[in-house]
């Protein structure tokens, strides 16, 4: 049942650094999360770490530093400290291609077009497509048994030259850490829970949770109804990670803080001060834009992670400058108090050093253009792309019209915001040889790539709604052509088996592809890749049994006057939907 949360005014020291924590804590805490963790170390101390709210509005317990939430994609930050460790004991090199450390069988599977290093992995430029399947579940149960497995159930494509721009890779990060687990030859929770979390006191930090592990203080994950209003999240708001390493922990702000505290302080046990300054001074430029550090996002001199999983939020940020660092951990997906860290520690997306030259015209920058980090393989993958491409429109005052926003040119194909005061750079559109746009870069490190005709919206849906047709269209022909062929089998002019034979292959293929596009649809990524897997493969052989029944009936029909031309014109058709199939990804060829 929805639970109302009384409000109460939030009371903290009076210090200059709390100003900002007092008024988000207190707009936020009751109205858009039932509870939440902050801590804040600033000037070399620690100047706050307490809880505030609920973690479970059924018993009323409170917040604590030791309650323990999903901490998402600051998981990350323990995969590249562990391959920082290795290379600084010699056993690792982080430039070197992973060929030389992975298993060779392993490897063959990844079927990677160039060679990558564990540095590119870890810095989101490995050139990898994103992965939409078995990212997260709500059930422990639907876990994979082994990081090996769970890699291996839907390998990404690697569609760029590594280096050549930014993509936010959860697959990159856990093809690292399975690097980081052949190098030591034993599971990389261990290894890390040894030489990362142990030194560090991080004692109540699980990596790859089960649902046992932070039962007795674990928050409980809640969806908003609307402001004040909560309700608990099913499996107590839960969820499990497939790539556990890139987003799967679960720790307390307690354990937190002593992360952020090495960040900027340092402890030798866990890596040299010399080996901790490369680790977070390495940071890839995406156009003109510094976007990330490995296991880390960067904006201004700030580095640090802003994310949510299915019913917690979470935002851990600092800035090596002031020595600054905060930490904010919600039992909501997404809480106004997530963007104090970003703000304290200035964590501003931009840039201010702009190239020079002829500005292009703002109408050459149109088009229609999709993510990087989404896959174009599979039935949901190109659904998304369908659904969420991106349009770029001049407009009549110069300005262009993309991602929300109205944007102003102020160097060669560089944008800002044309509401704002137009200093700050946040959109970059690159150009190939040709003058034509290739990609579009942002200041928040996303990275976009021109849509193809078949990837805009209405070709891609003609091409759906087709092959949904010609489905529904083979599934009753079939049916039809058997009772036809029941009905006559004793005529003399009857129907012969042979031409109803692959209709019925036809029908059996209609049900699989109508199954999966059905699916797709209704649960999108949240379905299995081995569903998807399974009826592929059943797809395939029954387009193969069609395949071969409609060469069986063509060859009979030359014996049989008017059936020839019947035959070869369903044989056409069916070779239209054989490829509306393939091209979907509903079939594995």
């Amino acid at each position: 049942a929805a639970t109302v949360l009384p409000v109460g005014a939030v009371t903290l020291p009076a210090d200059p650094h709390l100003a900002a924590a007092r008024e988000l804590i207190s707009a936020s805490v009751g109205k858009d999360t039932p509870g939440a963790a902050v801590g804040i170390y600033a000037g070399g101390e620690e100047l706050l770490l307490e809880g505030f709210g609920y973690a479970d509005l059924t018993t009323g317990a409170l917040v604590t530093p030791d309650t323990v939430f999903e901490i998402g994609e600051i998981s990350s930050i323990f995969v590249a400290l562990a391959a920082y460790r290795l290379a600084e004991e010699e056993r690792l090199s982080l430039d070197a291609d992973i060929r030389d450390y992975l298993p060779a069988a392993f490897y063959d599977k990844l079927d990677l077009a160039h060679p990558v290093s564990v540095k590119q992995l870890l810095l989101g430029c490995a050139g990898f497509e994103g992965r939409t399947f078995d990212l997260a579940f709500d059930k422990e149960s639907h876990r994979f048994a082994s990081l090996e497995a769970a890699l291996l159930s839907e390998v990404p494509q690697q569609v760029a030259v590594p280096g050549t721009y930014y993509s936010s890779s959860p697959f990159g990060i856990a093809l690292a850490a399975f690097t980081v687990e052949c190098v030591v030859g034993r599971s990389y929770a261990d290894f890390v829970k040894g030489s990362i979390l142990t030194p560090l006191g991080m004692t109540d930090t699980v990596l790859d949770p089960t649902a046992a592990d932070g039962a007795d203080g674990m928050s409980g994950g809640y969806l908003v109804d609307k402001e004040g209003v909560f309700r608990l999240g099913d499996h107590g708001g839960r969820s499990y990670a497939g790539l556990y390493p890139a987003n799967g922990a679960v720790s307390t702000a307690a354990d937190l803080m002593r992360l952020v505290t090495f960040m900027l302080k340092g402890n030798g046990a866990v890596l040299s001060d010399a080996t901790r300054a490369e680790w977070l001074g390495t940071v890839f430029e995406n156009g003109i834009f510094k976007v990330g550090a490995p296991g880390l996002h960067t904006k201004g001199g700030a580095l640090g992670v802003t994310g949510n999983s299915r019913c917690f939020g979470y935002s851990l940020w600092v800035e090596p400058a002031t020595a600054t660092g905060v930490l904010v951990m919600t039992n909501t997906a997404d809480s106004a108090l997530l963007a104090l860290p970003e703000n304290l520690c200035h964590a501003v997306a931009g840039q201010t050093a702009l190239p020079s030259g002829t500005l292009p015209e703002v109408k050459s920058f149109e088009g229609v253009y999709v993510t990087a980090d989404s896959e174009g393989r599979s039935f949901v993958g190109r659904m998304f792309r369908k659904d969420n491409g991106v349009e770029a429109v001049a407009q009549g005052d110069g300005t262009l019209s993309f991602l929300g926003m109205r944007l102003r040119q102020i160097a060669p194909c560089v944008f800002a915001d044309a509401d704002g005061d137009g200093s700050l750079a946040l959109v970059q559109f690159q150009l190939n040889d040709e003058g034509k746009v290739e990609r579009v870069v942002t200041a928040d490190g996303n990275t976009y790539m021109r849509a193809s005709f078949l990837q805009k919206e209405g070709p891609s849906s003609l091409l759906l709604y087709a092959m949904m047709l010609l489905a529904a269209g083979f599934l009753l022909a079939g049916v039809f052509s058997l009772l036809v062929y029941l009905s006559t089998r004793y005529d003399r002019d009857g129907k012969s088996f042979v031409y109803t034979l692959p209709l019925l292959f036809a029908t059996l293929m209609s049900v699989f592809v109508l199954l999966q596009a059905w699916v797709g649809i209704e649960w999108g990524a949240a379905a299995f890749s081995s569903f998807f897997g399974a009826m592929s493969v059943l797809t395939l052989l029954c387009s193969i049994g069609a395949t071969v029944g409609f060469l069986l009936a063509f060859a009979a029909s030359l014996t049989r006057r008017g059936m020839t031309a019947r035959v070869a014109w369903t044989s056409l058709v069916f070779i239209v939907y054989l490829l509306l199939v393939n091209y979907w990804g509903l079939s594995v060829l």
